[in-house]
């Protein structure tokens, strides 16, 4: 078993970029809202580091490797790597490796890595709350702590408004746009793929996020978004309209 001292975070995510949006991502956001020190490229990596040599970091100093097996995991060269780097510490029995199924069943699995399939696994099927629930208990950890123990589970929600995270979306999708409150605005009620809240509400959300620092105005009036925003999107993504249902 790993020492306190080796270990720098509690679970590595590993998985395959096309996986990452839809649920690698909120996966890895959810664990890590459960208190839990979470290894996952988006959260982890900063410009100038080594790739190679901060996945083997994380691998090596990660208590678990939570491994999204996925079609597009199998047939990809540098999850299998990591893969590998994950089974190497599987040693006087110890248990590194928790599978989550993605989009895959036993019969494709099977093919590709009889000794995969034969793991007891959790299935993304089951839902994002399930899967965190499983894994969670399998590493014998409370929900909500991280730590050992036992609660009642309850999902972490991201602590924006519905308003402000529309308004993030805008913003990050045309960031060299010159941006002012009313054109946000505009641009928001010109988007057919959702029902755009009332002005106001907008222009609510826009003075809140300028408050809490995810954006910042400068003496032209216009609106950026600050590393604080960026940080959030990657974290949980783009607005799901079917959150505003």
């Amino acid at each position: 078993m790993q020492q306190e001292s080796s270990v720098d975070w509690d679970v590595f995510v590993s998985h395959a970029s096309e996986d990452k949006e839809e649920f690698a991502r909120p996966l890895a956001q959810a664990l890590q809202d459960h208190g839990l020190r979470v290894w996952f490229d988006e959260f982890t990596l900063r410009v100038g580091d080594s790739l190679r040599r901060s996945i083997d970091r994380g691998l090596s100093r990660s208590r678990y490797g939570v491994v999204v097996i996925s079609p597009a995991f199998l047939e990809k060269e540098w999850p299998q790597k990591e893969l590998d780097g994950l089974v190497a510490q599987e040693v006087d029995g110890r248990k590194v490796i928790l599978p989550v199924w993605h989009r895959i069943d036993a019969s494709l699995l099977r093919r590709h890595s009889p000794t995969l399939a034969d793991r007891l696994a959790t299935s993304s099927g089951k839902g994002l709350g399930k899967v965190v629930a499983d894994l969670l208990d399998a590493m014998g950890r409370a929900p909500g702590t991280g730590k050992p123990g036992t609660a009642p589970f309850a999902l972490a929600k991201p602590p924006l408004s519905i308003a402000e995270r529309l308004v993030l979306d805008v913003l990050r999708g045309k960031p060299d746009v010159r941006w002012s409150s009313d054109l946000i605005t505009v641009s928001l009620h010109e988007k057919r793929s959702i029902t755009a809240p009332p002005a106001s509400e907008i222009q609510k959300a826009i003075l809140s996020l300028l408050e809490s620092g995810y954006l910042v105005i400068d003496s032209s009036k216009t609106i950026s978004v600050t590393d604080k925003a960026v940080q959030y999107y990657r974290a949980h993504g783009r607005m799901d309209p079917r959150e505003m249902k």
